[in-house]
This record gives structure tokens, C-alpha cells and sequence, in this order.
């Protein structure tokens, strides 16, 4: 599921709740990343997809890429998952242009979006996929993968490419992304799996059936509820509760990691919006449509050109000594256990039922996490091998999975 088709160019950029990842790979080997940074912004500038301030974003965003002196275009882009909303609907059987309609026409009048002006996409999951409602039959229509986002977050993320004449080459789901990685490592989801991923600020959770995407959540999980209290109180500067100051982010003493440039070329392509389940949204998100002022100008001071993977407010600093892992580990429990229950009651079928989990991406205290989650869901956990850049740093798995779009094959 993608919103335009053009070419693929190695960069992936994936949107968190207060950082940017970027990743390039240049088509070699199993994971070929050349080039990754992580960019902290201001929440008055950038908060959880939504670009807040285009003129500041843009400048602190293309600063940051083209310290690297390297320059590209196209990238996939991928929206955090707690922006989006995907559903699994049921269409007639007919053609991909009337399904667009038929779709528009739902979204306007039966389907009730927590957004006005959606943007959205669709796929169709594979004949013989079983039906999430329960019904045998399909006779009458087919199981569709319908994905929305908010309008005005995608217009404005193509506002930004717009002034960095960079156009776009994608925007898809993160749950996605994540599986043309899971693929290219040679894991075989062809049973109920559940990816349990850490980005840098966020956990998401995506539910795999038969090699397919059925559900993606955001879950409420704060790093800087778990994090040292010495941590904690380096966020001084940026007077914004549960975001630590860019400064700090910086300067938290981890190892650094390579970057990445964009450049310049042609004019933002034309892009419709993605994203995952329903229950994921934050309603009361706003899109703070500030365009005036620049990084220097608007008083906002430039995120440094390097930033701490263990820095306050990521999940890397969990790793320090003195992080509540009793408390995160029960938090995490809870958050899963309330997924099972939606699962339960929504999922209908026994070949949709979830046998796996699998941990992935920034995760802290990984083992003793696995080991609890095992003994608490009764399920095997698993512990998947993190992709890491030439720096040694792991690498988030929707930002590659982006990256890579075009170049590994998205079918098993």
C-alpha cells in the first residue's frame, strides 16, 4: 500500500513522536544503510506527524541532512502509527477505480473517521484470506485494507518536500514497512504474529496473519516515566513536559550515529495519505498551522548535528542504571493484555488468533522483557536481530523498510 509509484531512491524517513529517522541504503547487501540520522524538534515545531511550524521544520530538517554532504530524492515516508487509522472493510467485487469511489462515498456517509478530510488508500488482501468479521463466506465481496490519514498532516508534510524541492516518492504504513524488512531478514509470517516495535520515542504493535497486515496500534508508553531520575531532570530547557531540550538530547553521552543528506531536485509529488487501526488515534492532535519565523528567527535554537541514542526521552536511555524496569515491564504487560482483549472480541476467527510475539527495534532490557512476556501471555517471545547502521547503531525498522521499498520484493 503505497500513494504514488515512483522509483525507488534508498530513502526512508520515518516520523516518530518528537524525532525524525532517516535512512538511506544503496541496494547492496541484506542491509545496506549507508547513511541514518535521528532528528530531535521542538514540540512548537514538530509533534507526533504533524508539522506544526513548515518554515522552522524545514530549515532544522534539511540542516541536519545536508550536513552529510550527500543529496537525494524521492523518499518513502512513514506517519507515526498513532496519526493514522486503518480499517479491514468488506467491497463488491469490482474495479480498483469504482472501489476509489465506492470508498470515498462510505468515508463521506457510513465510515466515521476521528478526522475531517481524510486522505487513504486501500489493497485488497489475497483470495482465500480468511474474513476478520467471522463470515464464511465472501461470495458477495471482497476483505479490503483500507488506510486514512488526517488531510492536512499529509499536505503539510508535502509543503515541506515542496520547499526542499525534494519530491516524494511514497507515503505508506509503518506496519508495512516493517514487514518488507521482517521478509528481507527471511522470517516467515504465515501464522499470528505480533511485532512489538520500539522506535526511538514509541512502541507500536502490528498483527500479522497469512504474510499480511491486519492491525497496528500505538501504545501508551512513555520512556520518560521509566528513566533515571538524573535523566529526567536534564530536559530543563525545553519547557515542554515529557520532551527533553535539544541540547540534552544531544549531550547524553551515547554513541553517535552516521547522517544523511537529502538534496534537491523537481517538485513534491503528488501523495494520499496511509496509516493503521482504529483506537490508535489521538483525536485532540492539532495541526498548529504556524508558517512564519525560522529556525534562528522564531527563537527556536537548532538541534545539534549529532544526537544520543540513550539521549532523555528515547527508549535507548531505559538501558542506564537506575530506569524502573518492574514498573515498564507491568505497563508494557497491560498495554499488550488490552490489545488481546480487542483482538478476542473483534477477530472471530481461530486462524486469526495471535501464537507469536516478536520484539524488535530500540527495545530496552530486551531478554528480561522477552523472558516476562513469555511467562505472562504463555506464548513464545521472540527477540528478532536488530539491523544495525555502519556505525553500529540500530536501525528503525519502518525508516528500512522504507528505504527499501522498490528494492526487495514485498511478496514471500
Amino acid at each position: 500500500m503505497r500513494f504514488s509509484l515512483m522509483g525507488p531512491s534508498g530513502v526512508g524517513v520515518s516520523f516518530h513522536e518528537h524525532v525524525v529517522e532517516v535512512v538511506r541504503v544503496d541496494g547492496r547487501g541484506p542491509f545496506p544503510v549507508v547513511g541514518h540520522v535521528l532528528i530531535p524538534f521542538p514540540a512548537q515545531v514538530y509533534e507526533n506527524g504533524w508539522v506544526k511550524d513548515i518554515i522552522a521544520f524545514t530549515d532544522l530538517f534539511r540542516s541536519r541532512l545536508t550536513d552529510a554532504g550527500l543529496a537525494t530524492g524521492r523518499p518513502t515516508l512513514c506517519l507515526p502509527t498513532s496519526a493514522v487509522v486503518l480499517r479491514t472493510v468488506t467491497l463488491p467485487r469490482t474495479g480498483r477505480k469504482q472501489a476509489r469511489n465506492l470508498i470515498q462515498f462510505q468515508l463521506s456517509h457510513e465510515l466515521h473517521l476521528p478526522f475531517a478530510d481524510p486522505v487513504f488508500d486501500f489493497d485488497y488482501y489475497p483470495p482465500g484470506f480468511p474474513n476478520p468479521d467471522g463470515h464464511e463466506s465472501l461470495e458477495e465481496g471482497v476483505p479490503v485494507l483500507l488506510a486514512a490519514a488526517p488531510g492536512e498532516l499529509v499536505h503539510r508534510l508535502e509543503q515541506v518536500f515542496r520547499r526542499m524541492k525534494t519530491p516524494l516518492g511514497a507515503v505508506e504504513v509503518k506496519g508495512l514497512a516493517s514487514l518488507r524488512v521482517l521478509r528481507n531478514l527471511g522470517k516467515t509470517v504465515n501464522q499470528g504474529t505480533l511485532l512489538v516495535h520500539f522506535g526511538p520515542d514509541a512502541v507500536d504493535v502490528h498483527f500479522y496473519v497469512k504474510g499480511q497486515l491486519l492491525l497496528s496500534r500505538w501504545l501508551d508508553l512513555n520512556p520518560l516515566e521509566y528513566s533515571p531520575a538524573e535523566i529526567e531532570e536534564l530536559q530543563g530547557g525545553s519547557g515542554v513536559p515529557g520532551q527533553p531540550d535539544l541540547a540534552t538530547f544531544a549531550a547524553a553521552g551515547a554513541p553517535t550515529q552516521a547522517e544523511v543528506a537529502v538534496g534537491t531536485a523537481g517538485a513534491a509529488a503528488e501523495t494520499r495519505g496511509t496509516g493503521v487501526q482504529e483506537g490508535s488515534m489521538n483525536p485532540e492532535a492539532e495541526p498548529g498551522a504556524r508558517e512564519t519565523g525560522s529556525a534562528t528567527g522564531s527563537g527556536i535554537e537548532p538541534a545539534p548535528a549529532r544526537t544520543g541514542l540513550a539521549a532523555p526521552g528515547t527508549w535507548m536511555a531505559m538501558g542506564r542504571p537506575g530506569a524502573n524496569l518492574s514498573a515498564f515491564a507491568a505497563d508494557l504487560q497491560y498495554q499488550i493484555d488490552r490489545l488481546f482483549s480487542f483482538l478476542q472480541y473483534t477477530l472471530r476467527q481461530e486462524d486469526l488468533a495471535v501464537t507469536r510475539l516478536w520484539l524488535a527495534g530500540y527495545v530496552p532490557h530486551a531478554e528480561a522483557i522477552s523472558a516476562g512476556l513469555s511467562t505472562h501471555l504463555a506464548l513464545p517471545v521472540e527477540v528478532l536481530e536488530t539491523p544495525r547502521d555502519s556505525s553500529g547503531n540500530p536501525v528503525d525498522l519502518p525508516a528500512l523498510g522504507a528505504a527499501l521499498r522498490g528494492m526487495v520484493p514485498d511478496e514471500d
